[in-house]
């Protein structure tokens, strides 16, 4: 699992936006018809990110873990 982050003084510079873009174009390269990715529930502005571009956020899933 990879973790994206954009640090606070990149944001509002295109940075989000063009890592976003990349990951897309990527997913479509491989051939991918969907892609997941998750955002906490308090991350109110990456969640209306994802929500501008025309992401579905579902709200429903509860992920667990467990270390070995």
């Amino acid at each position: 699992m990879k973790t994206f982050y954009v640090k606070p003084e990149h944001r509002n510079a295109g940075v989000g936006q063009q890592l976003f873009d990349a990951y897309l174009s990527e997913a479509k390269s491989r051939g991918a018809l969907q892609t997941k990715w998750q955002v906490l529930d308090w991350n109110e502005p990456g969640i209306n990110f994802y929500l501008k571009n025309n992401a579905t956020i579902e709200k429903n899933w509860w992920n667990g873990k467990i270390y070995l």
